[in-house]
């Protein structure tokens, strides 16, 4: 297929017959259907069909159109990078995206596909911390080159290369600088095959070390078929993301669910969402968007963060789907947003609960476009004695659980019990397993995972997706998820999921920070005993020190637990803003955190521990410590020294931070600081210091030392 003439054939075909065709209807009124080989035919189609259709919109900070591209713009340049890639020898090897969200990242994915390159897209590096898993995922995908902008080569460049086993011959291709190198050669693009690998999907690791998924094309078109079916989107359609670009949920579900059906898409920075959410719903309102999604625990940063008064001018009536998923769904939280927002005529049925993984590509199940959310409640004792979901009865204690819907297309959802490897009834609890074409052909390198992933059942011809993911479903097929395999505990001969303590934790006080709890057990002397960890808020981490507060904490905990669950605790700890440890898309990394915990957290505000007498909470920083923050601010410069000056007096006059406490290695989350409040300081430094300052200095990555650095640069670059 030539190069300048990149086209795609339509042919009619059933999806079914699985030839590697994957088919959308025509918007344009006809009933032939479009078929595609492969992820870059779909953008060569809508370059065809409407060039100067806008493809995505990225937006600024403060919810300004920041830059935009569309459908002929986004192949044309794609194109360009295909030909520098074919140009360097990369076909067929795989290489690393690291771009921060934006337009440019996408140009750089579809140029990959474009010419036969397979992309491994993963998060961008942190200033002044530690990348040694970005080292060990490229190390881990093999990759001969990265791919970045040419605004952050050198920087990251020199930041990644600090890191011990960074490689040394890794080619740095800045994609949006081709067009001042020299011309390449027209030459071919190679033929792409359904069958061929895509790209590669790291996992978030939330209870594991990340493996690369492998993705292919057939795999990838398959599964957006599934999501079109369901969610009915058409080239008409606009969809506003804010999730991570490297995330399953972001990339598939989001960028090229939009992609496929000719639509546009709106984009905003995580960071933009975390610090600002009203953005988020300011972008529906503006582009009357149809489609969005993400964790619950964003729409409960909406609920918690977003002030009535901001309210007013939100319109979001114009929704029709949006998704619930990447983490357990809380049945408060969607009650609670529904009612919150529906004067700005949000409705209950515009929710979406679904479930899916990497593994999958990313969706698995689902239920109706326009349906209301389907609830169930079910006795505890007789679930988690005997892991069967029945209705309760004669005021049982009761446990209420979300529909994920099921399955679409030729994929197929079933509960297997995870030791004897067979079909269980209706309303058992059991491990879910997934078969069809949109399953991952396996990790790669990595032959001894994927065989433990990917088994087959005796008498089925088929390889089943062993998701880690326990479940049931009810007698109308409805799949409810339960929790991981890997984190049930099971203390006194009774099954508890981790989620069911940790959010009644995080209600037994108010100076608990909403999803900054873990749960897990421990083997001792008896059985299994139960052990919390637990992230203070502001006020919270200022009472520490205060006598008998630690001891508030303790019974107000023990009691709640112990009311819900009958549960004695053996252990608390307690851990500064930040401290957990959770994936990209905020998944608490359960088994990270108990490998931490059992090795000992230095950092710990506080330590509890049943029948010890020695419990005491962390003593404050001592004045030889202060003294030693003063010296290296002073070896750091003046102008270090008067940034400094005036970001500890806002912090000591308005959010109570005090100096003996300060610590320039960590970020400013650790004080209390919220994001939204980092964005407040920020416009007072500008004021104070009569300079523009980058909204990403301000990160939740970066740290006091590297937000003193990236202030100082700001400086420097507006004075000259």
């Amino acid at each position: 297929m030539e190069l300048q003439s990149l086209e795609l054939a339509a042919h009619k075909s059933d999806l079914s017959s699985n030839h590697g065709l994957f088919c959308l209807e025509k918007n344009q009124g006809s009933n032939d259907d479009l078929c595609f080989n492969s992820l870059g035919e779909v953008l060569a189609y809508w370059a065809k069909v409407k060039p100067d259709g806008k493809a995505y919109t990225m937006l600024n900070a403060n919810g300004l159109e920041d830059s935009c591209i569309t459908y002929g713009e986004l192949h044309s340049q794609a194109l360009n990078v295909a030909r520098c890639l074919l140009s360097q020898g990369l076909r067929s090897r795989n290489v690393v995206l690291l771009y921060p969200p934006g337009i440019e990242f996408i140009v750089g994915f579809f140029g990959c596909l474009y010419a036969g390159v397979v992309p491994a897209p993963i998060h961008t590096p942190k200033r002044n911390r530690s990348n040694q898993k970005i080292a060990n995922l490229v190390l881990c995908a093999n990759a001969a080159a990265i791919l970045l902008p040419e605004a952050q080569k050198q920087e990251f460049r020199n930041i990644l290369m600090k890191e011990e086993n960074w490689p040394k011959d890794l080619m740095y291709v800045s994609t949006d600088a081709i067009s001042e190198l020299p011309t390449y050669g027209e030459g071919q693009l190679p033929k792409i095959d359904g069958s061929m690998l895509a790209f590669l999907q790291f996992t978030s690791g939330s209870t594991s070390l990340p493996k690369g998924v492998m993705i292919s094309h057939q795999n990838c078109l398959n599964n957006i078929e599934m999501i079109v079916s369901m969610s009915q989107i058409t080239s008409s359609c606009t969809t506003v993301s804010w999730l991570p670009h490297h995330h399953d949920l972001g990339l598939v579900a989001h960028l090229l669910h939009s992609i496929y059906s000719g639509g546009h898409c709106v984009i905003l920075a995580p960071t933009t969402f975390v610090s600002q959410p009203i953005q988020w719903l300011r972008a529906i309102t503006k582009y009357r968007a149809e489609y969005t999604g993400g964790p619950n625990f964003a729409y409960q940063l909406c609920i918690d963060k977003i002030p009535t008064t901001e309210q007013q001018n939100l319109d979001l009536s114009s929704l029709r789907m949006v998704i619930n998923a990447a983490e357990p769904v809380n049945p408060q939280t969607l009650w609670d947003f529904s009612q919150k927002f529906a004067k700005n005529g949000f409705k209950s049925q515009m929710f979406l609960p679904a479930y899916g993984m990497a593994e999958a590509t990313v969706f698995i199940s689902s239920g109706f476009v326009d349906g209301e959310p389907v609830f169930k409640t079910v006795d505890w004792t007789k679930l988690s004695t005997d892991n069967i979901a029945s209705d309760p009865i004669n005021g049982a204690k009761e446990k209420v659980f979300i529909g994920c819907g099921h399955a679409w297309l030729d994929q197929e959802v079933h509960i297997f019990n995870p030791d004897l490897s067979y079909k269980v009834p209706p309303n058992h609890i059991g491990e879910i397993w997934v078969t069809g074409s949109n399953v991952m052909s396996g990790y790669y390198n990595n032959s001894e995972a994927t065989a433990k992933t990917l088994v087959s059942v005796e008498g089925d011809h088929r390889l089943y997706l062993r998701t880690g993911d326990l479940g049931f479903m009810d007698d109308k097929g409805e799949l409810y998820i339960t929790g991981r395999l890997k984190d049930m505990m099971i203390i006194n001969g009774v099954n508890y999921y981790p989620q069911d303590i940790e959010l009644c934790v995080e209600q037994a006080h108010r100076d608990i920070r909403s999803s900054g709890v873990i749960a897990f057990s421990v083997s001792g002397a008896t059985g299994e005993e139960l052990v919390i960890v637990a992230e203070l808020n502001k006020a919270g981490i200022t009472k520490m020190k205060q006598s008998g507060y630690l001891e508030e904490l303790v019974e107000a905990i023990s009691s709640k637990v112990g009311e819900q669950f009958e549960l004695s605790l053996n252990q608390l700890i307690f851990l500064k803003i930040g401290r957990i440890p959770k994936t990209s898309s905020g998944k608490l990394r359960r088994q990270q955190c108990k490998q931490e915990c059992l090795q000992g957290i230095p950092d710990a505000l506080a330590t509890w521990t049943q029948y010890d007498s020695t419990n005491q909470s962390q003593e404050a920083v001592d004045t030889e410590n202060l003294e030693k923050t003063f010296q290296e601010i002073m070896s750091m410069g003046f102008t270090h020294l008067k940034v400094f000056t005036n970001l500890i007096k806002i912090l000591t006059n308005e959010y109570e931070v005090k100096m003996v406490d300060f610590d320039l290695e960590k970020s400013m989350l650790v004080y209390g600081i919220e994001s939204s409040q980092l964005m407040e300081i920020r416009c007072q430094l500008e004021k104070q210091l009569e300079c523009p300052i980058p909204v990403e200095v301000f990160s939740q990555e970066n740290n006091v030392k590297g937000l003193l650095n990236d202030i100082v640069c700001a400086m420097f670059n507006h004075n000259n």
